[in-house]
């Protein structure tokens, strides 16, 4: 598993998660504007919520239709993904 030491800037996990299909969920933004911890960033394509909770560097995938969790930071089983580095790269330095 590759080693991270933070995570990035907001704007720059915005960015880099926009390049990968995932727009922040307008309620989430106005939360997060006013104070939550948490970021929700929602997957049109594939149909898949991304959770990230910026103080702790957390973070789940879950699947829209069936609410299943697919992957959280401790996914070490799909290391070798490419879809699962991306997400990391996007949202950790």
């Amino acid at each position: 598993m590759e080693m991270f030491k933070s995570l990035v800037s907001i704007d720059k996990c915005e960015e880099n998660l926009n390049k990968l299909g995932y727009t922040w969920v307008d309620s989430s933004k106005i939360a997060f504007d006013r104070g939550s911890d948490y970021m929700c960033f929602f997957n049109e394509t594939e149909l898949k919520f991304l959770y990230i909770n910026s103080v702790s560097g957390c973070f789940k995938i879950v699947d829209f239709v069936s609410d299943e969790v697919l992957a959280t930071q401790e996914s070490c089983d799909l290391d070798e993904e490419k879809w699962y580095a991306d997400i990391l790269d996007a949202i950790y330095n």
